[in-house]
């Protein structure tokens, strides 16, 4: 009898189909453009401005929501961004509460418990898992509404991109 495991990290990247070259590229390719041409005057093809969608960031968030484990990740120029991007989900009166800095072994034992009196009020939950990475810790798994990541850290790990990245569940 086998037993049926969900793929971990290691065959997730090494495994990564990219639907969204037509040419069958190892590596994604970047597309350097802003504008892309459309089939006519009247139709609009499935890109038409970088800044609203790109088959590299469309690449990056696919493989990211795997990681994650998530049903949707956004990439953002930067961490910052993806954190404003947050704040204007609350609305007049409503709060964020932020802890100052845990032991993981402490944060771990803390998560399920935090999510459950979290969803009890009401509240969505947000991890900033930028240190951890969906490598070594999936907050959406213990319960997390919305994981961001500073992308700038440990997911690009070499000081040579900038952004950021929410990951959500459902809607």
């Amino acid at each position: 009898m086998s037993v049926e495991e969900e793929p971990g990290v290691s065959t997730l990247l090494m495994n990564f189909s990219n639907e969204f070259d037509p040419y069958g590229a190892l590596s994604t390719p970047l597309y350097q453009t802003a504008t892309f041409k459309q089939p006519s005057a009247t139709e609009n093809g499935p890109y038409d401005y970088t800044r609203s969608g790109n088959p590299t960031r469309d690449a990056l968030e696919s493989l990211l929501a795997k990681l994650d484990k998530a049903d949707r990740a956004l990439c953002f120029t930067s961490g910052m961004a993806a954190l404003a991007a947050v704040t204007h989900l609350l609305g007049t009166g409503e709060e964020i509460v932020a802890g100052d800095d845990l032991y993981g072994g402490t944060d771990r034992l803390l998560s399920r418990k935090i999510a459950e009196m979290a969803h009890a009020h009401g509240a969505l939950l947000l991890v900033d898992n930028s240190i951890m990475s969906p490598v070594l810790s999936r907050p959406l798994e213990l319960g997390a509404d919305i994981v961001m990541h500073s992308a700038t850290k440990f997911i690009a790990g070499h000081s040579d991109v900038m952004a950021g990245v929410l990951a959500v569940k459902g809607e």
